[in-house]
């Protein structure tokens, strides 16, 4: 029996255990191809060819080479002539296969790539076959055991021997490795295998803009942000979330937010820092506009920038147009130029006298005259949006009306009356919005909040899941969607922790704010659709029918009691909104309308069949209550969820933004005043 130590060097110079099993394989299959059938008689010589080996080279180690030799020597003196004529021939025809065989790269090379990788065609860059590099690529990626990858690279290689091609690519190589894992069951190494990256075909469309609704119009930035979203979205469903989260979101069961960065935060809620004592308005502009710059780099969709209508430098201006203009023109972006990554918003919220002390002291004004001042600026800010555009070619930042339950005087609630009448009337459609503080979230948010990740849930498809008026059936599913929801957010907690701190969001966000205590965050889970789902399972939106407002109230306190349990549960800092994401929204309709036939109807309106848009939170047509009756519907939704926007370009704007001021405004006057 031959030493266990014993190896042999392969032909691209690795060292490999003997393995006389092979040797015996080897003879039987040059004994079959002459009509020979003992596998018996191959182990004997293989024994002998053993013997040889261990003899000849027992202080060196001995080549494939000198194996196969030894091999023809045995079969010849023991009267085997025929198996070792085929063996020979066998031998002579893959070396020959080896010798004029070529691989083409195909693949963009990794720094530490080990299969031959693919350039572009242009380069016509060539390497000879290796089955070694197979070996080591599934050693090095797939963390294979040894023999075995071994025997994947021998299948490989007798796959592309017995094609009778010359030259092969690189994307072929790969495929029949991917196969040859896929066969043997695992899964694992496949996926850590997977190329990641955009067919050419959809390359092209990106370049050639305007061709089929391509992406191009957006300009060579806007391509390399398409390209990179969606690689990264591959690698996120590949790598980060589970393959049930995975199928749940591509069902557009839950839409998981911010896949093709997974390196950012999804949203950022910050105050701007004060500028210095005394600074001009133009140094308090630069500042703002700097600070938004870095704060950008660590975001993916949305920078809310806050207290920039509190700054003095602004406030200290006689005429609030002059001061919005110039706050927009500065943080704007180019008509001609496609949207920033991330969106800009600015929140305003109007504050009481003695909360703006501070910038009363610095431009020598009483508390109210400030907090009028504040006021008169952040409807300027809301009237200027609409006109930047037309006039100077800039497209302002979104811009978002924070209000909050609180007793104000007469003149306070004239002044948020004309506020809201700019956000209606002034604002652009889908550049403004109101924000309405609620429940645990009164008082105003802390001044640095991350959302790490969002994700939403479709409620209307929880109903389509199910029959008709069943609403224990719709709590359910929609319980288990959230509980996806969820794990979403806990895989990519995880992923966040693994990151090294140069790249980690949570060390980019200490660096901004100057302190790793500030930076707390969330991550939100949002129900989509409910007005939708209402009329899936009830046949009416929950203004018009009890059954349906009963239905509304039980899915929405069932949802917030399973996302607090799943906080505590997963211990993550978890919180529920309404969806207010009109991107999400359309998704989640497009696929329902597609998915369930009933859907087509569900609103009562015409459609194309691409955009089918749900509603944010409810709606409030078809003949609807009082205004009493809907805010009071809209607030006990509302309790205690995370406040969202309520868009000004959606079809019941105006009217949920009159029945919201019901809630807001306690001056006593009724809310058809107040609209």
């Amino acid at each position: 029996m031959i030493r266990s130590s014993m190896n042999v060097r392969k032909r691209d110079g690795r060292e490999v255990p003997f393995d006389q099993a092979k040797i015996a394989d080897a003879i039987d299959r040059a004994a079959r191809s002459v009509g020979g059938q003992d596998r018996f008689l191959a182990e004997e010589l293989a024994s002998v060819v053993a013997m040889f080996i261990e003899k000849e080279w027992s202080d060196r180690t001995p080549s494939i080479d000198d194996v196969s030799d030894l091999i023809e020597k045995v079969l010849v003196e023991t009267g085997h002539a025929a198996a070792a004529k085929a063996f020979i021939l066998e031998r002579d025809r893959r070396a020959r296969i080896r010798s004029a065989l070529r691989v083409r790269d195909d693949e963009r090379p990794a720094p530490n790539e080990k299969l031959p990788t693919v350039d572009a065609r242009a380069h016509a860059k060539v390497s000879s076959w290796s089955k070694g590099k197979i070996v080591e690529a599934l050693l090095v990626e797939g963390d294979l055991p040894p023999s075995v990858a071994e025997e994947i690279a021998a299948a490989v290689e007798q796959r592309v021997f017995s094609s009778g091609l010359t030259r092969v690519s690189t994307s072929l190589v790969r495929a029949l490795v991917d196969n040859e894992l896929f066969e043997r069951g695992y899964d694992r190494v496949l996926n850590r295998q997977a190329t990641i990256g955009l067919p050419r075909y959809d390359l092209d469309r990106l370049i050639r803009a305007g061709v089929g609704g391509g992406l191009a119009a957006g300009g060579a930035d806007a391509n390399d942000r398409a390209v990179a979203a969606a690689s990264w979205t591959q690698y996120s469903l590949l790598a980060v979330h589970s393959p049930e989260v995975v199928e749940a979101h591509l069902a557009g069961r839950i839409h998981v937010g911010s896949l093709g960065s997974p390196t950012r935060v999804q949203r950022l809620e910050v105050d701007v820092p004060p500028a210095p004592a005394g600074a001009s308005a133009g140094a308090a502009l630069d500042a703002a506009r700097l600070f938004a710059l870095r704060a950008g780099e660590t975001v993916d969709e949305e920078l809310i920038l806050r207290g920039l209508d509190r700054l003095p430098a602004l406030l200290a201006f006689d005429e609030p147009t002059e001061a919005a203009e110039r706050l927009l023109s500065a943080l704007g972006h180019p008509a001609e130029l496609p949207p920033p990554s991330p969106r800009l918003a600015l929140e305003v919220r109007p504050r009481a006298a003695a909360e703006l002390a501070d910038a009363a002291k610095a431009i020598g004004l009483s508390g109210d005259e400030t907090a009028a001042r504040q006021r008169a600026f952040a409807a300027a800010l809301f009237a200027a949006a609409a006109r930047l555009g037309d006039r100077d070619g800039v497209v302002a930042p979104r811009l978002l009306l924070g209000l909050r339950p609180a007793e104000r005087t007469s003149d306070e609630v004239d002044d948020l009356g004309a506020l809201e009448s700019c956000v209606l009337a002034e604002a652009a459609p889908g550049r403004a919005g109101i924000v309405v503080e609620s429940g645990a979230f009164a008082g105003g948010l802390a001044s640095f909040v991350p959302t790490w990740l969002r994700v939403d849930v479709d409620v209307a498809q929880s109903a389509f899941r199910v029959r008709r008026f069943e609403t224990g059936a719709v709590v359910k599913q929609v319980g288990e969607a959230i509980g996806l929801a969820a794990a979403a957010c806990e895989a990519r907690a995880r992923f966040f922790d693994g990151l090294p701190e140069a790249t980690s969001p949570r060390g980019r966000l200490a660096r901004l704010g100057g302190s790793r205590e500030r930076v707390g965050g969330r991550y939100e889970i949002g129900l989509a659709g409910l007005d939708a789902a209402c009329r899936v399972a009830f046949d009416h939106p929950p203004s018009r029918d009890e059954r349906s407002l009963e239905f509304a109230r039980a899915v929405v306190e069932a949802a917030r009691k399973r996302v607090a349990d799943e906080a505590k549960r997963r211990r993550l800092p978890l919180v529920a909104a309404f969806t207010d994401d009109a991107d999400v929204l359309r998704r989640f309709g497009t696929i329902d309308f597609d998915r369930f036939p009933r859907g087509r109807d569900v609103h009562g309106v015409p459609h194309d069949g691409r955009r089918y848009l749900y509603s944010p939170s409810l709606s409030s047509r078809d003949d609807g209550p009082s205004p009493e009756a809907a805010a009071a519907l809209e607030a006990s939704l509302r309790e205690g969820m995370l406040p969202t926007p309520l868009p000004n370009d959606h079809a019941d704007a105006a009217d949920r933004i009159r029945f919201v001021r019901a809630y807001v405004d306690p001056s006593g006057r009724s809310p058809q005043e107040c609209a």
